[in-house]
């Protein structure tokens, strides 16, 4: 579906996420945003960096939509941070085995 049909059409509903550092959720009814949310808010882990499970099914519950209506799916990404993520953990890995 292209951005352009989903920004002029005020009944579509995207789910937006964020998996780089905290993640989160959101859903956007075209234009308007319905619900967003932190991981860290539900699952009390701070930074929590997980796949946004939670966070999905509150920003649906709070829409009041299922993921069945959800017409788009956008992700945050950022690879370079995604490397620099990798190499953190590396080294936490490593020195954790000293």
């Amino acid at each position: 579906m292209e951005i352009n049909k989903l920004q002029n059409d005020n009944n579509k509903y995207i789910l937006g996420l964020s998996t780089m550092g905290t993640s989160a959720a959101c859903v956007f009814k075209g234009r308007e945003l319905i619900a967003a949310i932190e991981e860290e808010r539900i699952t009390r882990i701070k930074n929590d960096g997980g796949f946004p499970i939670e966070s999905i099914k509150e920003c649906l519950d709070i829409s009041g939509i299922s993921i069945e209506d959800i017409s788009a799916i956008c992700v945050y990404w950022r690879p370079l941070q995604f490397s620099t993520r990798v190499v953190g953990v590396i080294k936490k890995i490593i020195f954790s085995l000293k």
